[in-house]
């Protein structure tokens, strides 16, 4: 009995000398010095007993020493030394996007972590309508061919948010803050796309916008769509009234009430303006190379309407295209054709000096012997309001083509 005693305290101790021994070995793993194959010793990382977790904690616009978390006792012959990189700056991504964002919030001197001046990084949003994912940053602490840990950046004591609301970019009109509208175009009508919110924490669907003032004569009121409106045909003018853009934890009259709160003011005015008239014609540039303001050798029974080779030229030195609805009063025609040309469709007779004359809605080539390409022809348009006046009369030359263009006869005004 006594033989088996000193034989298990015998096991016992070797036992416990292997287990030391193997827990020296794997000291890498927790700090303690651990044995290479070389028979030299190599010291990992320490981290100092006040850091809890892998979470390091930045205070916004602060900066964090990190050699007072971080150490390594190195061996007398070694030259390495800790160093620290940024490994992923914080992301965000919204809503149903695949694609993060990164906020550009840390930077690393020597063995200090520095949050970027007055950079946020976005906090998380899960509520209804609204979804913002965000990865924290990243920070490498890395010990040259020993050790690297990684730990999570996790920025402190951020500024609550106050939402900033300015007038977008790019409206149509605007200068200095005013919107400068007549009552002859579309009626403009105001939502929050004509305004920004920001930082990123706030999204559109966090302004109202309402009348903040109709103005003398209460030339801005509420579409049918619930959208402030102003100027379009026929409407009242006016000035000094104003849409305000707000932000919907407020009402409409503290706005209105206290400017201090997050809000935006677009100030409109709405001028009366003469609505644009006809006061006369000239040739459509497009003759000869647009399909219905050309003629070609397989088209003899084909026609074109008169009202195809002008354009209307309006009281305020514009021009622009034929309108058949707007224009056809002015009832266009063709004749005093060539002898290559003759009218189609329908005719008026007008008598001049007791002479009979026909004007043609339409014309075309004559059917039959149809003229070589390139030849020349000739023809009048004029209105019928305003017979034969110069102002209103033109005259047509093209040279026949072989075939149709294929271009339609579009114009649009370019100010000379």
């Amino acid at each position: 009995m006594q033989t088996k005693s000193i034989l298990f305290a015998a096991a016992a101790a070797f036992a416990l000398t292997a287990a030391l021994v193997a827990c020296d070995k794997n000291k890498n793993e927790n700090g303690k010095d651990s044995e290479t194959e070389g028979g030299q010793t190599s010291t990992p990382i320490k981290v100092a007993e006040t850091q809890a977790g892998d979470t390091l904690q930045i205070r916004y616009n602060g900066a964090l020493d990190l050699s007072k978390i971080f150490s390594a006792a190195q061996p007398e012959d070694s030259t390495a030394k800790l160093r620290y990189v940024v490994e992923r700056q914080p992301e965000f991504v919204e809503g149903d996007s695949a694609d993060y964002t990164a906020v550009n919030a840390y930077s690393v001197r020597g063995d200090t972590l520095f949050a970027a001046p007055d950079v946020r990084v976005p906090d998380a949003v899960s509520a209804e309508g609204r979804l913002r994912v965000v990865r924290e940053g990243k920070l490498k602490v890395l010990l040259a061919g020993v050790d690297s840990l990684t730990y999570t950046i996790k920025m402190t004591d951020k500024p609550a948010l106050t939402p900033v609301i300015s007038l977008g970019e790019g409206i149509e009109g605007l200068e200095n803050g005013k919107l400068t509208l007549s009552t002859t175009g579309t009626p403009r009508l105001f939502t929050a796309s004509y305004f920004t919110i920001s930082p990123i924490d706030f999204g559109i669907e966090d302004i109202r916008v309402e009348i903040g003032s109709a103005g003398t004569g209460k030339y801005i009121d509420m579409s049918r769509s619930g959208a402030p409106q102003a100027g379009g045909l026929n409407r009242a003018a006016g000035t000094g009234g104003f849409v305000v853009a707000y932000h919907g934890d407020n009402t409409l009259e503290q706005a209105l009430t206290d400017e201090k709160l997050p809000q935006a003011r677009l100030y409109v005015d709405v001028e009366l303006v003469a609505p644009t008239a006809v006061v006369g014609i000239e040739l459509h540039p497009s003759i000869g190379q647009c399909n219905g303001a050309s003629f070609w050798r397989n088209n003899a029974n084909g026609r074109q309407p008169a009202s195809n080779f002008v354009l209307m030229k309006l009281n305020n030195g514009t021009k622009r295209a034929y309108d058949g609805q707007t224009d056809s009063n002015l009832r266009f025609r063709a004749g005093d054709f060539d002898g290559y040309m003759e009218g189609r469709t329908s005719a008026d007779t007008i008598v001049v000096h007791n002479i009979k004359t026909v004007w043609w809605t339409h014309t075309s080539l004559k059917a039959g012997d149809l003229p070589a390409v390139g030849t020349t022809v000739k023809f009048k348009v004029t209105s019928i309001a305003h017979f034969l006046d110069p102002k209103w009369t033109v005259e047509v030359e093209t040279q026949t083509r072989s075939a149709s263009p294929g271009t339609a006869c579009s114009y649009s005004y370019v100010p000379e």
